[in-house]
């Protein structure tokens, strides 16, 4: 930023802060004041000067000083909170503005007791002054963590808790070595619960307090439970009874959320006995007062706190485990006690399969966990709560994956392939399954509807676990199963249709991940495989009403068709056989729904890449097809599908000349003119390979020239020395020329709308470039490169389409040396002066006749059809403009230009103009 660039920026700046805080301030959004608070946090972490100058600290003590005599808004009073608390991050400007702080507080107090969002505001700005020790010392010399507590024990508001929370771990954390400091704030924090006792713990009004008491307390004891010198935090706890407390509510207390987080509490004042956390990790059972805990709770009835103590429980463990760099096998006992009431719901399956999982857990678990998980599951298998139980056990056990390690999720994972299993129906544990036998379906499968919520719920769970560890058939034989079990599932016609989305999912994953490479496969034999019953299946839901069930089979087709090109060749034959690939062109030709035909064009594109298939696909004009689509589809997602189609028929076909021009014709229009950028960067991607091939087709071979190649011009092996390696790349472009190839990159450098493009076409062009260097096609030189237009010739074409009215591509004359494009604009310059000349008469005449006209105008004018200017950018041009082109400093440009759209310059100046540009913006809804 130059000097005047800096002085205007400081000028509006402080303009900006005069604004907010004078009644100018109620013509600006909320969001405005939220966008320039975030904009002055990032400012201020990157050492921005502007925050410390003269002219700012004179406008906050002046604003300071007008709210003794004048109370301030509420918007306004959160922002400068906000403001002071940036101002406070850093230790040294802190100590400046510290003497002001007082006349900051002072006027907020009577307004913020009712006011949520400037007591969030407020607690922003403590959380930001307790950032270093200065800041800290001044909160605990006012006070201000009394306030705080009080308004965590009684606001039940997310945002004053968490902010709070926050506040006081930083407090607590300090003060570790300040006991009096600790003290006073654990004492301030637990009286509430000594009123417990004396109530008998049946006054129901006081059950919210103890329980925001409760929370508070537990995060006091998660904060020392990873230090090793915690005597005093335990000492503290044996003097304010919290052993007692909550003992008493977990005797008496009715309400399921208190008794929550008193054992919570429970369990991490037990832990604090432990001095030495590593040998707590390192037993291999949970340790007694726990495990008394869980008893007591089960006792009670309570199902669903034992659910919500392990997973509490578990996530402890695991941030000790983390914290002290160590195993526990401990975790995996919190783990088992989730998942058993998902293992009964409908009575144990006996399978040798699921008795040696109960002897792997048995390996994992001791004995008294063993002992506790039977009476857990002997106390819950025949209550009508179990279904209900069994959800939430699920949703618990898979709530929080990233603590996990492999060996835990593959665990889950069995465990809920075996629940999986008992939604099918019940047969013989002596009888082989036969899923497919003479080719008959078995009969449906019945589900209540009280098992579809917990089917959705396992389903979901196998699926993320599969995505998330990548679990195989190698970690675990249960996995084998899916495919079959899941065959099953989608016999029953009476499932929701997200169930059986979630089963077509899980299918998918399956295949990709836990198919094994057995001898049938090998053998191109499938008559044994899980795949004999599933294609049918497949068929048949492809005619589901629902399109949701549609798309996800499309999905499932494409992944078995990716695999039968290399991986598994006999899944060739059963695609064949059901003519999928003739069913994939009716779909994309006559499907209603947009997603559907998107995905079919996505499964012709897997199925043009294996012989055999795309022979079955002769009989169709599947290219005109493709072309005709992108001259008139109107969704952008069909485009984008159907250009990479194009892509790999040209890749995958051997195509005639004059098919190639069409398609180098409806590529160059879908690269440039398209309004979708995904649609112009995978054209992209097909002008990528166009140049890959036409230098392929000169010999080059992986990017680079072998020493010698066979010529088919010579029909001869020739040796490739610099000139002749010069001579075919000179030919290369010339022919990348014609076919308007370099014009579609250049074009999409200067892409203006969409950076996603512009990035995807330098990538190309820098190894484009990368070769031409390499073989001194393009020398360095000195000088700098031209910046002006790129001559080009242009040649009209009889294509047209609906679509290309809409488009950016302009009509102009054949001509050579380029001056078209200065004619070109300055009719385009003439437009946009009579375009505001009209606008200008609106706003002077308020004349909606006039609007009308115009807009009609307008439509005919887009009506009109247009034809489709073909560029060429000549080859010594081309090499010319990029002899000394940065690519890298380019696309740096272009990142930079679309950061300083959204930057703190940029907001300032939007502010400025939001109260002068007021009127305008009146004008523009009319």
């Amino acid at each position: 930023m130059d000097d005047h660039s800096e002085s205007n920026f400081s000028k509006n700046y402080l303009t900006v802060l005069k604004k907010i805080t004078t009644s100018e301030s109620k013509g600006l959004d909320n969001s405005y004041l939220e966008k320039l608070l975030s904009n002055l946090r990032i400012e201020y972490d990157e050492t921005n000067k502007y925050f410390t100058t003269p002219e700012v600290t004179l406008w906050l003590s002046d604003t300071l000083k007008f709210w003794k005599t004048q109370a301030p808004s509420v918007p306004v009073a959160a922002f400068m909170c906000q403001f002071i608390g940036i101002l406070s991050k850093k230790e040294d400007r802190f100590k400046q503005v510290q003497s002001t702080l007082d006349d900051l507080c002072n006027p907020l107090f009577p307004i913020m007791h009712s006011n949520v969002p400037l007591k969030v505001a407020f607690l922003k700005f403590l959380n930001d002054a307790a950032t270093h020790k200065a800041g800290c010392q001044w909160i605990n010399s006012t006070e201000h963590w009394r306030i705080v507590i009080k308004w965590c024990l009684t606001d039940n508001n997310f945002y004053v808790d968490q902010e709070g929370l926050n506040l006081l771990k930083k407090l607590i954390k300090e003060a570790s070595d300040d006991g009096r400091m600790t003290k006073e704030i654990f004492q301030e924090i637990t009286n509430p619960l000594a009123a417990v006792i004396t109530t008998n713990g049946t006054n129901e009004h006081m059950y919210s307090t103890i329980s925001s008491a409760l929370h508070l307390v537990q995060e006091v004891l998660k904060i020392h439970i990873t230090a090793q010198k915690d005597n005093f935090i335990l000492e503290l706890s044996k003097m304010f009874h919290i052993e007692k407390v909550v003992k008493f509510i977990l005797e008496n207390c009715p309400n399921e959320r208190i008794l929550e987080s008193a054992a919570c509490v429970y369990v991490l004042n037990s832990l604090l006995k432990y001095h030495d956390k590593e040998e707590l990790l390192s037993i291999d059972h949970i340790p007694s007062e726990v495990l008394d805990l869980f008893i007591i709770l089960l006792e009670q009835n309570q199902i669903n706190c034992i659910l919500k103590v392990s997973k509490f429980c578990q996530l402890l463990w695991s941030d000790m485990r983390k914290h002290f760099n160590c195993e526990s096998r401990t975790v995996l006992h919190f783990i088992i006690f989730q998942l058993i009431p998902s293992l009964c719901f409908k009575g144990p399956p006996e399978s040798k399969i699921f008795d040696s999982l109960l002897q792997k857990l048995f390996n994992l678990t001791s004995q008294s966990t063993q002992k506790f998980s039977y009476s857990f599951r002997d106390k819950i298998r025949k209550r009508e709560e179990l279904k209900n139980w069994s959800l939430k056990a699920i949703n618990c056990v898979t709530s929080h994956f990233d603590c996990l390690t492999q060996d835990e999720a593959v665990v889950i994972f069995q465990c809920l392939a075996h629940a999986l299993h008992l939604f099918l129906p019940e047969i013989n544990s002596d009888q082989e399954m036969n899923y497919c036998e003479n080719n008959k379906l078995k009969s449906e499968i019945n589900l209540c509807e009280e098992h579809v919520p917990l089917l959705s719920a396992v389903l979901n769970s196998l699926s993320t676990l599969i995505e998330k560890f990548k679990i195989n058939w190698v970690e675990s034989l249960e996995s084998l199963c899916l495919v079959k079990i899941t065959c099953e599932l989608l016999k029953n016609t009476d499932l929701p249709c997200i169930v059986v989305v979630q089963i077509l999912l899980l299918v998918k994953l399956a295949i990709i991940n836990n198919m094994s490479l057995d001898l049938a496969f090998l053998l191109n034999d499938t008559e044994n495989s899980s795949l004999k019953c599933l294609l049918p299946l497949l068929y048949k839901h492809m005619h589901n009403p629902s399109w949701e069930i549609r798309d996800s089979c499309i999905e499932v087709i494409t992944t078995i068709t990716g695999l039968a090109e290399s991986k598994y060749p006999s899944f060739q034959l059963s695609l064949l056989e059901r003519d999928f690939c003739h069913l994939m062109y009716d779909i994309m030709n006559d499907d209603s729904e947009s997603y559907v035909r998107a995905s079919a064009i996505r499964c012709l594109a897997a199925m043009i890449k294996i012989e055999k298939l795309s022979a079955s696909l002769g009989d169709l004009d599947l290219t005109t097809k493709i072309i005709h689509l992108l001259k008139v589809e109107s969704e952008g997602i069909v485009r984008r599908e159907a250009v990479l189609l194009l892509k790999q028929v040209y890749l995958n076909s051997n195509l005639r000349p004059d098919l190639c021009e069409s398609f180098y014709e409806i590529m160059t229009f879908t690269a440039t003119c398209d309004l979708h950028w995904e649609v112009k960067v995978n054209s992209l991607l097909f002008w990528q390979a166009v140049i890959q091939r036409i230098f392929a087709d000169q010999g080059m071979i992986d990017g680079s020239f072998p020493k010698v190649t066979f010529s088919k011009e010579n029909k001869k092996i020739v040796t490739l020395t610099n000139d002749e390696i010069k001579l075919r790349l000179s030919k290369a472009l010339t022919q990348l020329s014609r076919i308007g190839c370099l014009h579609v990159i250049l074009s999409a450098m200067y892409d203006e709308c969409d950076f996603q493009v512009v990035e995807k076409s330098v990538e190309i062009l820098i190894d484009f470039l990368a070769v031409l260097k390499r073989y001194g096609i393009i020398k360095a030189r000195g000088d700098q490169p031209s910046n002006r237009a790129l001559p080009i010739k242009r040649k009209h074409t009889d294509f047209q389409s609906p679509e290309m009215s809409k488009s950016v591509c302009k009509v102009v004359a054949d001509d050579d040396d380029g001056s078209e494009m200065k004619t070109a604009g300055v009719e385009e310059s003439r437009k946009t002066s009579e375009s505001d000349a009209v606008i200008e008469e609106i706003v002077n005449e308020m004349d909606i006749n006039l609007l009308v006209s115009v807009q009609r105008s307008k439509e005919r004018e887009t009506q009109e059809e247009k034809k489709l200017v073909l560029q060429e950018v000549k080859p010594e041009i081309f090499l010319m403009q990029m002899q000394d082109f940065e690519c890298d400093k380019f696309l740096e440009d272009k990142k930079k230009w679309l950061t300083n759209s959204n930057d703190l310059k940029s907001l300032i100046n939007d502010i400025i103009l939001v109260k002068s540009g007021s009127e305008t913006n009146l004008m523009d809804c009319y």
